[in-house]
């Protein structure tokens, strides 16, 4: 397991004792990365992402599931089954992170947790990373990507169906995945014989 992300996952878990959904959970892990990497308090090589239709998940994401640091419980018809998990930190789970960047991520925390995940994923899909890449494709966080700011309260959406807006921005992810799918069908490469 990637020790910074082990640290990172702890850190931010520390600010919800509430827990957060899985997809929100990698979101702002992702967006707290960025912080971090502005503050010069981590490096873009400590973590990469993978682009997934949802916006980028850090990869190793998923071992966070087994880790003894976390706890994992589901939530019935609550919404998506692909965000039905809630990760929670178990009691007295240390960092090993110094104290500003412990503050560094609260304060990151506070800024991010006040959007919805439909808010964190529609963000995400600004970044051009994920604009760059196709999904499955693993990358690191690019300057283009550190020179956007980050999300803040003021950018919520008013209204709506937090679950159908999910299932939206779910769709819009692999819509480019689907298109540029069937254009290499119709059209195909004439430089390959």
């Amino acid at each position: 397991m990637n020790k910074y992300l082990h640290n990172l996952a702890v850190e931010v878990l520390k600010n919800s004792p509430e827990g957060l959904s899985k997809v929100k959970f990698a979101k702002i892990i992702y967006f707290i990365h960025k912080g971090l990497v502005n503050y010069k308090l981590s490096a873009v090589e400590d973590l990469k992402f993978i682009r997934m239709p949802l916006g980028p998940v850090p990869v190793g994401f998923m071992d966070l599931s087994e880790d003894s640091a976390f706890n994992v419980s589901k939530i019935m018809n609550t919404g998506p089954v692909y965000n039905s998990q809630i990760y929670t930190i178990k009691e007295n789970q240390q960092s090993s992170n110094d104290d500003n960047f412990s503050a560094t991520v609260k304060k990151l925390f506070g800024q991010l947790n006040k959007l919805t995940t439909s808010d964190l994923v529609e963000k995400s899909h600004q970044e051009p990373s994920w604009i760059e890449n196709i999904n499955g494709a693993i990358y690191f966080i690019s300057d283009a990507d550190l020179a956007k700011s980050l999300p803040k309260n003021t950018e919520m959406t008013v209204g709506g169906d937090e679950n159908q807006r999910l299932q939206e921005k779910l769709v819009e992810g692999m819509l480019d995945d689907i298109v540029s799918g069937s254009t290499s069908l119709e059209y195909p490469d004439q430089n390959k014989q």
